[in-house]
Order: structure tokens, then C-alpha cells, then sequence
């Protein structure tokens, strides 16, 4: 319990400390994205997120508070799925919608950056699912798992501070049944640091940050739990999220559900 409490302070401190810095440094560089206010505000807070997590790995692995297996795949896997997201963010085409969209797109031989995003979380997902896996089913349940959970969060980053509710969310429910992976409690640490900047729409995580987080959430789940039947249930809800992502708008229904209309709200301003 003590390690966790420290990994997450490390990060915690560290996102304080960065995300002012790297505020200054994109408004001076004119980084900026415009939010629903249409005010200029920086859009890739993301990168800092990773940085972050980055250092705090390095750190407390010098020490020897974390475990070494996996765990520099998780990052680096992480990571690339993060800078895809960034990408997205400085060039993606933003009138093409959905998985379908994209897909349409590639099929007329025009690769979107939402394609890319696409077939680079397939390879990042599968490279990471060999290598936690022990059998050929297990390692289709946790690709898609990894994949359809990093796109969902990614479906939640619509409004200040969705996503990382949506994220938070889900590792407490994870965290009722088992304990976290170290870069999982990191990753938190970080998050509740910045959140408070996201919900006064002082900065967006953008794709960069939101397929961050969202593959680290299902390498975490992917990882953690070690019964097939709970995961192949987790995987059910996570494809049909994705499934209903193509018809109905995510913030319609959390406008119109009042419990979570309440939760997406709180805080914001």
C-alpha cells in the first residue's frame, strides 16, 4: 500500500510542478487549440502527462520500487499510442467521424490520421497482449480489450474533464478487485494533479492524452485480472460502448441520464 501511495505522490508532485511550466511554454509557441469558450487554450496537455509518467518510472525504478517486467513495455507502448494521438491532434481531418468514417476513407485509399490511429493501436495492442498472454484465445481477449478500452476514453474526451472522470471511474472499479500496476497508480497520481486545469478549460489532454490514458486503463485491466470469464464480460461491455459510439452520441445520453449528467458536471466551470 505504501508504494503505491508513493508512486502516486511522486507523480502528483511532479504534474504540479511541469504543467504550469508547459502551459507558459505553449501559449508562447502558440500550441493552442480553441475550446468550447473560443478561447485559445493549450490541446496537447497530453505530452506533459507522458513526460510525467516517464520520469516517475525512471525514478522510483532506480530505487527499486516497481516491478521491471512488462513494465517498460507498458510505457513505451503507452507512450507511441499517445504520440499517434498527437498527430491526430496538429493534422487530423476533423469533419471525418467514426470508425466507420475512417474506414470508408481507407477504403478509397485515403489514410486518415483517425485510420492511423486505428491500425497503430491494433499493432501496439497486439504486440502488448503476446507478451502478457498465455494462450491464442487469451491473446485475442486482451487485444481487443486494450483496444476497445483506450477507444472509448479516447470517446469520452469531449468535454473538460470527461475523460479523466471516465478513466478515474473505471480503476476504482478495477482497484475493488485487485491492485493496480504500478504505472496504473502513476498515471493517477498525475491526472489528479492536472484535472483541475482541465475542468476550467485552461487545457485539453487532447488525443495525445486521452489514448494514453485509455491504453493504459486496458493494459491495467488486461494485466490484473487474471479470470478469462470477468474479462471476456468487461470485453462484451467495452465492444458494444464502442458498437453504440457509431449511433448515439455519448453526451446526449449523459445529458439526458441525470446521475452522470451530475458527475460530468461537477467541478467544471
Amino acid at each position: 500500500m505504501h508504494q503505491s501511495v508513493i508512486l502516486f505522490s511522486i507523480a502528483y508532485i511532479l504534474m504540479c510542478i511541469f504543467q504550469e511550466m508547459s502551459i507558459k511554454i505553449f501559449l508562447v509557441y502558440g500550441i493552442v487549440t480553441e475550446n468550447y469558450k473560443k478561447e485559445n487554450i493549450p490541446g496537447v496537455m497530453g505530452i506533459v502527462l507522458i513526460m510525467v509518467t516517464i520520469i516517475t518510472v525512471r525514478i522510483v525504478k532506480s530505487i527499486k520500487m516497481i516491478e521491471t517486467i512488462n513494465i517498460v513495455s507498458c510505457v513505451l507502448a503507452c507512450s507511441v499510442m499517445g504520440i499517434v494521438g498527437l498527430i491526430d491532434d496538429l493534422f487530423g481531418n476533423k469533419y471525418v467521424k467514426g470508425f466507420n468514417g475512417h474506414l470508408r476513407q481507407l477504403l478509397k485509399g485515403y489514410l486518415t490520421t483517425g485510420g492511423l490511429k486505428a491500425i497503430a493501436g491494433a499493432i501496439i495492442s497486439f504486440s502488448i497482449a503476446i507478451q502478457i498472454s498465455t494462450s491464442n484465445w487469451d491473446v485475442l481477449i486482451n487485444l481487443l480489450l486494450i483496444l476497445f478500452t483506450t477507444n472509448i476514453i479516447n470517446l469520452l474526451d469531449t468535454q473538460p474533464g470527461r475523460a479523466i472522470k471516465g478513466f478515474i471511474l473505471f480503476s476504482l472499479l478495477l482497484l475493488l478487485y485487485s491492485p493496480l500496476l504500478s504505472i496504473h497508480y502513476i498515471v493517477l497520481g498525475a491526472l489528479l494533479a492536472y484535472i483541475s486545469i482541465d475542468l476550467k478549460a485552461k487545457g485539453m489532454l487532447g488525443d495525445v492524452g486521452a489514448n494514453f490514458i485509455g491504453m493504459v486503463l486496458g493494459i491495467s485491466i488486461a494485466m490484473t485480472i487474471t479470470n478469462i470469464a470477468i474479462r471476456i464480460v468487461i470485453l462484451f461491455v467495452m465492444f458494444t460502448l464502442n458498437l453504440i459510439s457509431e449511433r448515439i452520441s455519448f453526451s446526449k445520453v449523459i445529458e439526458n441520464t441525470s446521475i452522470l449528467r451530475v458527475l460530468d458536471k461537477l467541478g467544471r466551470q
